[in-house]
């Protein structure tokens, strides 16, 4: 019998297929109506993420009602965002009254749905001690389970828990 770690080249094709769809679902559609049309949430991770970006600071303040991963991931990639849209010329500092949280919106929610996108694969990758079958129906049900995609769509701390 093969070991966890070796499977054939039709599982190995099924699984990139399978995160294909997944990225599909989490990224169709992620962009519509931004920055206005947002999750009842959102506002509260991208403050507290921009705070901290502006800041300096990893501390946020004092907001520990939800799970700092979302924060601290968002503050990362508002930081590429900002450091890509100074070298265009859109602003020049933290300071400029043109940034603002929603700047960024579209690039921390494309960053968690490849981070949602990347638990398919850790849910393969975990299931494969009961067979490449088994772990490719459970990397399946993961990339289409309705739930999931949607809460990828949003900067929340939903998806990456």
């Amino acid at each position: 019998m093969p070991g966890p770690h070796a499977s054939s080249p039709l599982a190995k094709y099924a699984i990139v297929g399978i995160l294909a769809v997944g990225a599909a679902l989490r990224l169709w559609g992620i962009g519509g109506g931004l920055p206005y049309r947002i999750n009842l949430d959102e506002p509260h991770v991208m403050e507290h993420a921009f705070t901290m970006m502006k800041s300096g600071s990893f501390d946020p303040k004092g907001f520990y009602d939800y799970p700092t991963l979302s924060m601290y991931l968002s503050t990362a990639v508002m930081s590429v965002r900002f450091l890509d849209g100074a070298q265009n010329h859109e602003w020049r500092s933290l300071s400029d009254p043109r940034v603002w949280s929603g700047q960024f919106l579209l690039w921390c929610r494309i960053a968690i749905a490849l981070l949602s996108v990347l638990t398919i694969y850790v849910v393969y990758r975990s299931a494969v001690r009961w067979g490449t079958a088994a772990a490719i129906v459970a990397a399946l049900l993961m990339a289409v389970q309705p739930q999931l995609a949607q809460c990828s769509h949003y900067v929340l701390t939903d998806s990456p828990m």
